[in-house]
């Protein structure tokens, strides 16, 4: 249990990630693996998404682009845009699956070799798709060829299809690639199916799609009765209300509770709260699987689990 836990963990928190360079522009920053150059004369092949999960249906389309690259001789650049789009154009509560950094970093986990992120704004969003193709995103690498999903749209009042940048992209020498959406029994992966799921409480197929467990970041806050409470970001998806087996994680410890969710509140109580520090302290969240009555022997088994130990240098990257 614990070498699974441990493997798990690692993967949801995408620990292991190698650090990458930063570089701020004017309107975007820029992370770079070691090495790499960027540059409005450096031709690149493009990926373009808000990526958020960074699902199997994401990871498709970023390893149709990587090929391309690698079968070229050419750097791989991933675009994306900070915060998410959705959170600029709708009034809508965004419910992302994972934060802005974390997004980053799953980027990172992709091994590209330049990560574009755009300060996505209200102004910035008013750029055409054919301004934001050749003039914004042309300021920074030289794209000679662009992957985006079939269901994409970009530039003011989302005008910009896949269909358009094969049109612009004839007339100003690259190529453009719409890609289908990844299927899993019988539906199209996206995140708002996983979202779906998660509010339903159907964690294993919500972590199928993701290829691996849905992780909160959360702050822990100690009540008056000695309980300790996670207080979560209200712009993040919830799972439904309910008790699940955790792996909250604490500094460079992974420690085994089950939590019992309040999702209108964006609020859990943690079991055992002993083993979780307070004082406002910051931590990770990682959804194991729900917990029903019946799994009652399972969960004094699981709370009883040994902390497990993560390598320091790692987590303390992830929480820079």
């Amino acid at each position: 249990m614990t070498g699974d836990v441990r493997r798990i963990v690692r993967r949801a928190l995408f620990l292991g990630v190698d650090p990458y360079d930063t570089v701020h522009v004017p309107g975007a920053t820029l992370y770079l693996r070691p090495g790499a150059v960027f540059g409005r004369h450096v031709p690149s092949v493009c990926v373009i998404g808000a990526f958020d999960g960074l699902h199997m249906g994401h990871r498709a389309l970023i390893d149709a682009a990587r090929i391309e690259a690698s079968e070229r001789s050419l750097p791989f650049a991933l675009v994306t845009f900070v915060p998410d789009p959705s959170e600029v154009l709708s009034r809508r509560n965004p419910e992302h699956l994972c934060t802005d950094d974390d997004r980053i970093r799953s980027l990172m986990s992709a091994e590209p070799d330049l990560i574009v992120a755009f300060d996505f704004t209200w102004d910035f969003s008013r750029n055409t798709y054919e301004t934001f193709t050749l003039d914004v995103l042309g300021s920074i690498v030289r794209p000679v060829s662009i992957h985006v999903g079939e269901d994409f749209t970009f530039g003011a009042d989302g005008a910009g299809s896949p269909a358009d940048i094969a049109r612009l992209g004839q007339v100003h020498g690259f190529a453009a690639h719409g890609h289908r959406l990844v299927e899993s029994d019988g539906a199209p992966v996206s995140s708002t199916r996983i979202r779906g799921l998660l509010k339903d409480g159907r964690i294993a197929e919500a972590s199928a799609l993701l290829e691996r467990q849905h992780m909160m970041r959360a702050t822990v806050v100690d009540d008056h009765d000695g309980q300790v409470i996670l207080s979560f970001d209200d712009r993040l998806c919830m799972p439904a209300s309910g008790s699940y087996a955790c792996a909250v994680v604490c500094g460079n410890e992974a420690r085994a509770a089950s939590i019992c969710i309040d999702a209108p509140s964006y609020s859990a109580v943690a079991i055992p709260s002993c083993s979780i520090p307070t004082a406002t302290a910051s931590c990770s969240v990682v959804i194991l699987a729900p917990l029903s009555e019946s799994d009652e022997i399972f969960q004094r088994m699981w709370v009883h689990q040994s902390r497990i130990m993560l390598d320091s240098g790692e987590v303390a990257r992830d929480q820079r």
